[in-house]
């Protein structure tokens, strides 16, 4: 695995921040180095940088902690500096500098040798695999399976209103069901424009159930409306079951979804 220089401010270590990002690139295996760890107390500070980024032989990939500190510290942008004039004088071999941000910060602050390069999100729960292909010069590809559904959460005062529709198609007519020894959790079922709640509308519904074995096992409401990429349905909760289900039906056809609470 690589060797990566991970250029920081000490202020953003402050709640042992970027030590956990030392230790997350550590799992993927990489050999993290960084000024506390790997310079010699008491002999020139930046002589040793240049030499810790600049020999191939210690430094495979550079990266930097990218926050509002780190990018107007005139250290770190030193540092930045040292990396592009190594990634310049490569000559067909490519010298990855990879930013690693931890929240979003305003274009005008990120040096253009990090805005000009795809960049790593903190927020992302693949960041340290994809820091590790890029400093590896691979591909990440996507390790990760996306539901056919998104769902989002809206609030209206102690109400739950879960906003369920389909990424691609349409479900028409709608349904939704709770376990059946849950059923007064399921308050309301509406439709409308993705991306907030409407505040009124007229709904055509009925009560619906699932029975198995002779016994109701899930309980709910259907609506005649189509739902997609566009038009959402709102399912309103007191309170979040054990599990719903929800998608398309068609008489005694089901083509419906299970989420776990």
């Amino acid at each position: 695995m690589a060797k990566l220089w991970l250029t920081y401010c000490w202020k953003d270590n402050e709640t042992e921040q970027v030590d956990y990002v030392v230790q997350a690139l550590g799992e993927q295996g990489h050999e993290v180095r960084f000024d506390r760890a790997h310079l010699t107390p008491g002999q020139r500070l930046w002589q040793q940088i240049d030499a810790a980024i600049t020999d191939p032989s210690r430094c495979d990939a550079w990266a930097i902690y990218a926050t509002k500190a780190s990018l107007s510290s005139e250290a770190c942008l030193e540092e930045l500096a040292i990396a592009l004039d190594r990634a310049l004088r490569a000559r067909g071999h490519a010298f990855p500098i990879i930013g690693i941000f931890s929240e979003a910060l305003d274009r005008s602050i990120i040096p253009s040798p990090i805005a000009t390069r795809l960049y790593v999100d903190l927020r992302d729960p693949e960041w340290a695999r994809k820091v590790a292909a890029g400093a590896n010069l691979v591909t990440p590809g996507v390790s990760k399976t996306v539901n056919p559904y998104d769902i989002q959460t809206h609030r209206d005062g102690e109400k739950i209103i879960l906003e369920i529709r389909p990424r691609a198609g349409r479900w028409y007519p709608f349904m939704t069901l709770v376990p059946a020894s849950e059923q007064d959790a399921l308050l309301n079922v509406t439709y409308g424009p993705s991306g907030r709640p409407p505040s009124a509308c007229m709904v055509s519904s009925n009560d619906v159930g699932v029975q198995q074995n002779g016994q109701e096992t899930y309980k709910g409401i259907q609506i005649e409306h189509a739902i997609d990429p566009l038009n959402s349905a709102y399912v309103y909760l007191s309170r979040i079951p054990s599990e719903l289900v929800f998608g398309p039906s068609e008489g005694d056809k089901y083509q419906l979804f299970r989420q776990g609470n």
